[in-house]
């Protein structure tokens, strides 16, 4: 009897166990189903589109997403995770904007996070909790930014621990070849973390995780940022005085490398364009607005040139008349300029050649 009772004490931590290794490890081929994402902000998945947006066309906007379960740690296990995401940034306006950042962090209170830069996480003044990796399409140079095209890891603040041109080593060529990130084709994150070793590495969609990382920390402490073995996982954003819009296609998360799952790229949903019949309807009122200036334009020029040939006309005919006809009076002060508009015929002889 006893022997059955422990083996249902066994068995039940086991299933406790395997649940709870099922909510840390997680993989999404599009946001059909995102129960288990929290938004804040301007942050929504789209309806019938399941992509996942973290801002929308609005300046000095905020929006993040995160994983709603936190991800534990218990003392008997190592401080490790790796996340892979498939994000897209399409620009709408063509004043410069910012890009987005996957962030760890011991909350999802970020109180005092800038609107207008900072990627909704940070502010000028205070640090906070968190590790993030960012793409950034804006170079500030309050934070030390290295160009518009870049990531970076950023620990408690935004400036950047380690930053590198956008770009992808590529196996078959054996270099690194640059990447566009506002250019609003799909692009593949991985971010690895074990011991304090983070890595982070880039690729165009179809291509496969490179053998050498774009960026490599060796001195990240995860538990002396995020304070602890308790921590957030998610995505965060702002526009600025600019718009881009910011999608997540498809992520998946796990504690480690060994049991990530992978995104099915044939399943992830198409990244939003704006719309070309806005672009249109804006053209065409345009046009229309230029050609009706152009005819009210042509019309005070017409009216213009006939006051003018009109004037030019009249003096013509009353010089005419001044040269066919020779006015006397008694006296020279009685003579006339018929060029005016006025003659009194006071005493005067008109004589006709």
């Amino acid at each position: 009897m006893i022997r059955g009772a422990l083996l249902g004490i066994i068995w039940m931590l086991y299933c406790v166990c395997k649940s709870f290794q099922q909510e840390t490890t997680f993989v999404y081929n599009g946001f059909d189903q995102g129960d288990r994402i929290h938004l804040q902000g301007g942050a929504r998945i789209l309806p019938k589109k399941d992509v996942l947006q973290l801002t929308n066309a609005t300046t000095t906007q905020i929006g993040r997403a995160f994983f709603k379960q936190p991800i534990e740690f218990n003392p008997s296990e190592p401080i490790s995770f790796s996340t892979h995401f498939v994000c897209a940034l399409v620009r709408v306006t063509e004043v410069s904007s910012h890009g987005m950042a996957f962030f760890v962090s011991h909350s999802t209170d970020f109180v005092g996070a800038e609107p207008s830069r900072y990627f909704g996480l940070f502010n000028a003044n205070e640090s906070a909790s968190t590790l993030a990796v960012e793409l950034d399409i804006s170079k500030a140079l309050d934070v030390l930014d290295i160009n518009d095209n870049h990531v970076g890891i950023d620990v408690n603040r935004a400036v950047s621990v380690q930053s590198a041109n956008a770009s992808y080593y590529s196996d078959k060529e054996g270099r690194k070849i640059d990447m566009k990130l506002v250019s609003g084709q799909p692009i593949q994150v991985w971010v690895d973390y074990e011991g304090t070793t983070l890595n982070v590495s880039l690729s165009p969609l179809k291509n496969q995780k490179p053998s050498r990382p774009l960026l490599s920390s060796t001195s990240i402490n995860l538990t002396e940022i995020v304070q602890g073995r308790r921590m957030f996982v998610g995505f965060s954003g702002s526009t600025g005085s600019g718009v881009v819009n910011q999608y997540v296609l498809g992520w998946s998360f796990s504690k480690s490398m060994a049991s990530l799952q992978k995104i099915d790229v044939s399943k992830l949903p198409k990244a939003p364009y704006p719309s070309n019949k806005n672009k249109y309807t804006s053209l065409v009122y345009d046009i229309l607005l230029g050609l009706l200036a152009f005819l009210v334009l042509g019309l005070f020029f017409g009216a213009y040139m006939y006051r003018r040939n009109l004037y030019i006309e009249c003096r013509r005919w009353i010089t005419s008349l001044h040269k066919a006809h020779r006015i006397t009076g008694p006296n020279p002060a009685s003579r006339i300029d018929l060029v005016g508009s006025v003659v009194k015929p006071i005493g005067l002889t008109l004589e006709y050649f």
